[in-house]
């Protein structure tokens, strides 16, 4: 398994650390002049705030780390997916470390989001774990939109999804042990997503579906 280790942005802890200088400096300066009266609260809030604010982002910092796969610089967010914007490889921090997911990862949500469009084929894994699927199940969803009918009109025929009174409704593969198909969402985006917690299923479907982007959902 590929991992890689996660530092801090020194760029954003200097220049928070900045910011809550150059903002305690003013306050000073308010009270040096004297300024009175409703100008100076104002003043003494905002500028107090906006320093402690800028204080506690240099302490914490911004995570940044080398994507495992490819990389590339990204900014992981501890215990949860994110998708490398250069590669398109699912990663996970733990601890100090990020890892590249492999296809038996589970996630705790249903986060990745798979773009429901025309003649799209599920790969014969279970949406939920991964194994191999047995069955499917029914996953419906009513368009919010009636123009978000015309991505998945043609779809009828593709046999795993179909389209009805502005109605997807999908057939998603599971295995015994499973029944969660996943969730369709209308995120009033170009597509309707299939999502699902099977970091294995997201990542067969991208292949058997070519353009098909996975994204996280949440």
């Amino acid at each position: 398994m590929k991992r890689t280790q996660v530092s801090r942005s020194m760029t954003l802890t200097v220049s928070c650390i900045v910011v809550a200088v150059a903002s305690w400096g003013l306050l000073a300066w308010i009270f040096a002049i004297g300024a009175s009266g409703g100008n100076k609260i104002m003043g003494s809030v905002l500028l107090g705030g906006l320093g402690l604010v800028a204080l506690l982002g240099a302490a914490l910092g911004s995570k940044k780390a080398p994507c495992p796969e490819c990389g590339a610089k990204i900014y992981p967010d501890p215990d949860r997916e994110i998708i490398c914007d250069t590669c398109r490889a699912a990663v996970l921090q733990r601890g100090d470390e990020v890892e590249r997911l492999e296809p038996e990862h589970v996630a705790s949500e249903r986060c990745f989001g798979l773009p429901l469009r025309a003649g799209v084929t599920f790969p014969q894994l279970c949406a939920s774990c991964g194994a191999l699927a047995t069955r499917t199940v029914p996953v419906e969803y009513h368009l919010s939109f009636a123009w978000k009918a015309f991505i998945t009109v043609t779809a009828a025929a593709a046999g795993d999804l179909a389209y009805a009174d502005q109605k997807v409704n999908a057939k998603v593969p599971v295995c015994d042990a499973h029944d969660d198909g996943g969730e369709i969402k209308d995120l009033h985006k170009e597509d309707v997503l299939l999502c699902v917690r099977s970091w294995g299923f997201a990542k067969a479907y991208r292949e058997v579906n070519e353009g098909a982007q996975v994204t996280i959902v949440r």
